[in-house]
C-alpha cells in the first residue's frame, strides 16, 4: 500500500520528494517517484556488494534499496518500522531508497538544475540542487543512483562537503 501516492500529490513537474539519509536531506523528482512505502524487511543476497542494502520483495517484484547511508558516508542506522521507502523509477525498472524521516513534497522555486552549476555539482549522479531552509539538497538522478562505480560518488562526499561549506 501506498503511504504518499505521488501522482495524486504532484503539483507541477518541478516536485520534489524530500527524503532522509540521517540528519541529510535529499531529493527525488515527483516525475522519478513511482510510490513511497512504509519500510520492511530486506531479502539479504550472499555476497551483495555494500551499495546495495538488500531486495525489497515489490508484489513478487525484486526491487534492489540503494544503501544511500554506504554511499553518503553517514552511520547506518538499522531497518526501522517507521521509516520509508522511495520507489523510483529506473530505465530497467525499479530502484529504491530508504528515508528515515516521513518523506515531505516540496514545490522549489525556479529550475533546480540551473542550481547543479552553481555548486559545482556531480551532474553524473544529480538532477539539480534545491534550497531547503536554506540548505541545499541534492535532487538525485535515479538512473545513474544503481551504478557500481565508486568514483562518482567519492566526488558526491566532496560535493557534499562543499554544500555544507557554503550552506
Amino acid at each position: 500500500m501506498s503511504v504518499i501516492n505521488t501522482a495524486d500529490k504532484a503539483t507541477g513537474n518541478k516536485s520534489v520528494l524530500l527524503f532522509y539519509v540521517g540528519d541529510y536531506a535529499n531529493a527525488a523528482a515527483v516525475s522519478d517517484v513511482e510510490r513511497v512505502l512504509r519500510a520492511v524487511a530486506l531479502v539479504k543476497i550472499p555476497d551483495m556488494p555494500p551499495y546495495l542494502e538488500g531486495l525489497l520483495n515489490l508484489r513478487g517484484e525484486a526491487v534492489p534499496v540503494i544503501n544511500l547511508h554506504y554511499r553518503l558516508s553517514v552511520p547506518e542506522p538499522s531497518l526501522d518500522p517507521e521509516d520509508f521507502f522511495i520507489i523510483l523509477r529506473h530505465s530497467t525498472g525499479k530502484i529504491a531508497v530508504r528515508s528515515t524521516r516521513t518523506p515531505v513534497l516540496k514545490e522549489p522555486e525556479g529550475d533546480y538544475s540551473a542550481e547543479l552549476m552553481n555548486y559545482g555539482a556531480c551532474p553524473e549522479l544529480l538532477k539539480g540542487v534545491i534550497k531547503v531552509d536554506g540548505m541545499p539538497v541534492p535532487v538525485y538522478n535515479p538512473e545513474k543512483l544503481f551504478q557500481p562505480d565508486d568514483s562518482a560518488w567519492g566526488s558526491l562526499n566532496s560535493f557534499w562537503n562543499n554544500l555544507l561549506a557554503q550552506g
